[in-house]
């Protein structure tokens, strides 16, 4: 291979100096072996800390976010990746639904009212648990792009499917409020 599309600095190295990071990146850009950069499990406060030092956009950040782990909805990452036009790409993106990833950061009372509003959404809608949990990923304002992992063709166009679904704003409340296992103030 003699250039790739993107690279994405995974799990930052605590260590890692920003300057040198820069150097790195400069020169891979500027050889035309890598078009575009990312990150990949980084915070907020790390992407701000890289894209100020960084003379290539980030355009990338890869993180964990699936109805279990609603972390960078909260945390600022989503509000960052809309804010600097940052794509942001979920690894795990069925984790809790599809299969239990590593561990369960919902409480057995919230998984409870987050699967009771899976089934009624996906009757509702004609699909299936992983069929909402994708609907509902790709509602968020900030494009997210799950990262399926899959190479079966079936599992490839259900998750495809997943795109036509009509999926509303109440909708998309309604799971997210069941996950938190309290209504929107």
């Amino acid at each position: 291979m003699e250039r790739l599309d993107s690279l994405l600095l995974h799990r930052i190295d605590l260590l890692a100096d920003p300057d040198d990071v820069s150097a790195v990146f400069a020169n891979l850009h500027a050889s035309g072996k890598v078009a575009a950069f990312g990150l990949s499990n980084a915070s907020p406060a790390q992407v701000r800390m890289l894209a100020a030092r960084v003379r290539v956009p980030l355009l990338i950040n890869q993180v964990e976010i699936n109805l279990d782990r609603i972390d960078a909805l909260i945390d600022g990452t989503l509000d960052q990746c809309l804010e600097r036009r940052i794509s942001p790409q979920a690894w795990c993106p069925i984790g809790g639904v599809g299969y239990t990833a590593w561990g369960r950061f919902a409480s057995p009372a919230q998984w409870r009212l987050v699967e009771t509003e899976l089934d009624r959404q996906a009757k509702r809608h004609s699909t299936d648990r992983v069929g909402i949990n994708l609907a509902w990923l790709l509602r968020h304002p900030a494009k997210i792009v799950p990262l399926l992992g899959s190479t079966k063709p079936e599992r490839i166009r259900a998750a495809l499917a997943s795109t036509t679904i009509p999926y509303s704003r109440d909708d998309w409340y309604n799971l997210y409020e069941a996950r938190r296992g309290q209504a929107m103030p």
